[in-house]
């Protein structure tokens, strides 16, 4: 099965032809996919999440997969999957936040003060972005 995108491909899909316009296989890396059986965690049957549309691979959590057979998969604790998402993502952040200084005190958040110590032809733009 390949991804069909009908608006890159109007003839080949027109929209009004009743088909699905995107699909991909994902769970491992959004937490949404299933618990994988003790054991079976590096089993090569086991269906992991599809990469990003630029290629990018999606690392799935430890123990989570998008699918596979019915064996290989633990439906012992209906959550069991989520958890082990959030878990790898709650150890992601610690092993991340390691690597960079601790945050400063809040206060100079809000500090313009080192402007003024920058030479005089820097130019200093006040931007706002809203997403």
């Amino acid at each position: 099965m390949n991804a069909v995108d009908s608006d890159a491909y109007p003839d080949y899909n027109p929209v009004d032809r009743g088909m699905w316009d995107f699909r991909r296989i994902r769970g491992g890396s959004s937490g949404h996919g299933f618990a994988v059986a003790p054991g079976y965690e590096d089993d090569p049957r086991l269906i992991h999440g599809e990469p990003a549309l630029d290629g990018t691979p999606r690392p799935g959590a430890p123990g989570v997969c998008a699918g596979g057979p019915r064996a290989l998969l633990d439906f012992s604790w209906p959550h069991l999957a989520a958890e082990r998402a959030v878990a790898a993502s709650w150890d992601l952040w610690h092993s991340l936040s390691a690597m960079h200084p601790a945050a400063g005190p809040l206060a100079d958040l809000g500090s313009e003060a080192y402007l003024a110590d920058l030479p005089g032809d820097t130019i200093i733009v006040r931007v706002h972005c809203h997403c």
